[in-house]
């Protein structure tokens, strides 16, 4: 086969690995089906990092309580949210060398019509690839590949075997829990990311990592 796909969790306005995994791979599948992350530190999946005058800001898309945690069925509690994250945008990237470029992108984005947080994250991570013109790249969404696979592991391997890939690039954090020996009688290589990202010049002094995308685009309009 000798594809590689890249598997992740379909977050709010991620950061540039994201977007080098995205590059790294044949095919890309929104995962989903898995449930949301919101009480930790790391929570990612609608939250994002920007930077102030003032240092790192989050920006909060903020959800409905349901009975499901399952990421596909997400909502908002209101759509008030995207104009503060707009006058949030605006006020701190305003001066950012690529404003006038990149604005209309992220107004676009944030006008897309839909109160659930997979289809509204996906489809801004998709508009930030045409953007960027990462092309070729065929994306799917674990909700709709009838997975019946419930161990992590055993559900990237069918991911894999639905997709038609033979290689899996992974999250360095992978090495932690992935059963390599489960994918290899699979016949699935895993590839880990080795992505570090290059410090460039930001607004507001020295350089921060891991901020959300936009930072990047804004100040120098790639990843």
């Amino acid at each position: 086969m000798n594809k590689t796909i890249g598997i992740h969790q379909p977050n709010f306005l991620p950061w540039s690995g994201y977007f080098h995994k995205i590059t790294s791979s044949d095919v890309f599948v929104f995962l989903d089906n898995v449930d949301i992350e919101t009480k930790s530190a790391k929570a990612i999946t609608n939250r994002s990092k920007i930077k102030t005058g003032s240092g790192e800001q989050w920006l909060t898309i903020p959800l409905k309580k349901g009975e499901s945690k399952l990421i596909s069925v997400q909502e908002y509690v209101d759509a008030n949210w995207r104009d503060k994250t707009l006058k949030s945008i605006f006020l701190n990237y305003k001066k950012a060398p690529f404003f006038s470029e990149i604005y209309p992108l992220i107004e676009k984005i944030m006008l897309f019509p839909t109160n659930n947080l997979s289809e509204f994250n996906i489809n801004s991570i998709l508009q930030i690839c045409e953007h960027l013109n990462i092309i070729n790249k065929s994306f799917l969404r674990a909700s709709e590949m009838e997975l019946e696979s419930e161990d992590r592991n055993e559900r990237i391997i069918e991911i894999c075997g639905k997709a038609g890939c033979d290689t899996y690039f992974s999250g360095r954090g992978g090495k932690n829990y992935h059963d390599e020996s489960l994918f290899t009688a699979k016949g699935i290589n895993i590839e880990y990311t080795k992505h570090e990202q290059i410090p460039y010049t930001q607004l507001y002094g020295e350089f921060i990592p891991g901020l959300s995308i936009i930072d990047s685009l804004f100040n120098k309009n790639e990843i």
